[in-house]
């Protein structure tokens, strides 16, 4: 049991700060037309100042994406047992959770690029 509790905080913490640090990334490549390298680098200096916050928002998400999978996971089995159907109805349940992820990662884009305009804004 240590070494999981080890493991967890030697690879899985450092790796959902990295993460956390990064996500803006592709955000950042898709709506200024950055470069991906450029894109990672702009992420990695704009997420700096609330880092922490990101890191615990996504710490939160993560956990209630898992949470969601697992209970999608016992009713999709319980219901359609080993099917495809299982599957789909797996997938419905817990699609709309990870998106509240992306859209996390969002709103800390829109709070480190105060000057940009939302890009539906007219």
């Amino acid at each position: 049991i240590g070494a999981s509790y080890l493991g967890f905080l030697v690879l899985i913490l450092p790796g959902v700060w990295l993460y956390a640090r990064l996500s803006q990334g592709p955000i950042i490549v898709l709506l200024e037309k950055q470069h991906a390298v450029e894109g990672l680098r702009q992420s990695f200096m704009r997420t700096e100042k609330h880092q922490w916050q990101i890191f615990v928002g996504i710490l939160v998400m993560a956990s209630l994406i898992l949470i969601a999978t697992l209970v999608s996971a016992s009713i999709s089995q319980a219901l359609l047992g080993e099917s495809p159907l299982g599957d789909v109805l797996h997938l419905l349940l817990t699609a709309p959770v990870g998106v509240l992820l992306d859209i996390l990662i969002f709103r800390f884009y829109c709070l480190e690029t105060p000057n940009t305009k939302p890009p539906l804004a007219p």
